[in-house]
């Protein structure tokens, strides 16, 4: 019967050495700020491309500071910006009223969507699980409207019928 007792008391001792205690909350926010310190580390690391019907893919990289997404013909093998996204930083940001770096932007995926008769003129995106879209205009437009109001026209509200809201920033 000792040697039982002692068998139960050895094991017991043995365990308690490994038991730990649950993560504080500066553990957690520890492991948070990793993420945020890790993320950038890498460069041209690309998420999955999103293929569309005219031979061509878009898709996010990694970049110096931050990420960048990217339009690739599939035949030509030509690369460009998938939008500007200084335009569309401070339209966000104006709509938002958060700033958002050109190389943060608040999403990792979007589609480009249809407007006024044109393919590419707009995209559509999540931030916080909350859809938003916003219409990408030409330069041309841009350079007459120099204000920051009229640089980031906004269209914001809820939307007719009492549905979901969603914001736009027409970028003009």
């Amino acid at each position: 019967m000792n040697r039982v007792v002692a068998s139960i008391v050895l094991a017991a001792a043995s365990f308690a050495g490994h038991a730990q205690a649950a993560p504080s909350v500066a553990d957690y926010q520890r492991s948070l700020g990793l993420r945020e310190a890790w993320m950038t580390l890498t460069e041209n690391v690309a998420w999955p491309a999103q293929w569309r019907d005219d031979g061509a893919f878009y898709y996010r990289k990694t970049v110096p500071g931050g990420f960048a997404f990217v339009r690739e013909d599939v035949a030509s093998q030509h690369k460009q910006p998938a939008f500007d996204a200084v335009r569309l930083a401070r339209g966000l940001s104006a709509a938002a009223g958060t700033q958002y770096p050109a190389l943060r932007l608040p999403f990792e995926r979007f589609g480009y969507a249809a407007e006024a008769g044109r393919d590419n003129a707009a995209i559509e995106f999540q931030i916080d699980y909350a859809p938003r879209r916003c219409t990408l205009t030409d330069y041309v437009r841009a350079r007459r409207h120099r204000s920051a109001t009229a640089a980031a026209r906004l269209r914001c509200g809820p939307r007719p019928g009492g549905r979901r809201r969603q914001h736009a920033a027409v970028l003009a």
